[in-house]
């Protein structure tokens, strides 16, 4: 059973310019890293995002500076039907950057004439997989500051547990995220795209 890392394709328009630029809000600063955690924190309502607009219909994965997991609803609904994973989700307003007037009127509301897309969502994974690091074959260091937490990863080899692995997820202490075989496939027979698979070993 083979396992991917999912990451973003940086140079599906031809460079590696963003899709999307977000609109600074409260604590967007460190938005993105409470995204990476699976902790609760004062989460916006909405996130806005001025976007290339050639490009965002196109993809659903879009590469944004916020560095977090952007999807279409259409790639989470993928993702659920191969196996129903713990989340949250954000709503995101895509905005043409194309448009010059003032995004917001004096109620904070979206300028009508401004063209919008609202299928997309932020999402953070809200479970770590537990039992799929094969600790034996993998290459890492333990925290010296987090007892029983790795700090560093080198070589990551994972086993696949009893119930299979999730369609979607994360390993405590490791930055990447995670898929299965079955949800690469569901995603690619989709026409699923803005996303590139390193296939990642699994020990028999």
């Amino acid at each position: 059973m083979t396992v991917f890392k999912l990451a973003k394709d940086h140079y599906h328009s031809g460079d590696p310019e963003f899709d999307a630029f977000h609109i600074p809000f409260p604590n967007s600063n460190m938005f993105p890293i409470n995204m990476l955690s699976i902790n609760d924190f004062d989460y916006p309502e909405m996130i806005y995002l001025q976007a290339n607009f050639d490009l965002i219909p196109l993809y659903d994965y879009p590469l944004t500076d916020l560095s977090i997991h952007v999807m279409s609803n259409k790639m989470i609904e993928l993702i659920k039907s191969v196996k129903e994973f713990s989340h949250k989700t954000i709503p995101v307003t895509m905005i043409d950057f194309t448009f010059l007037e003032n995004l917001f009127d004096e109620a904070g509301l979206i300028n009508n004439k401004a063209k919008t897309n609202k299928d997309y969502y932020a999402v953070q994974l809200k479970d770590y997989a537990e039992n799929v690091l094969d600790l034996q074959n993998s290459k890492y260091r333990m925290s010296r500051v987090y007892p029983g937490e790795i700090s560093f990863i080198s070589k990551i080899v994972l086993k696949e547990p009893d119930n299979g692995f999730p369609s979607i997820f994360k390993i405590k202490g490791i930055a990447d995220t995670f898929i299965s075989h079955e949800t690469k496939r569901i995603l690619e027979m989709n026409n699923i795209k803005g996303c590139v698979f390193t296939p990642v070993e699994v020990s028999n």
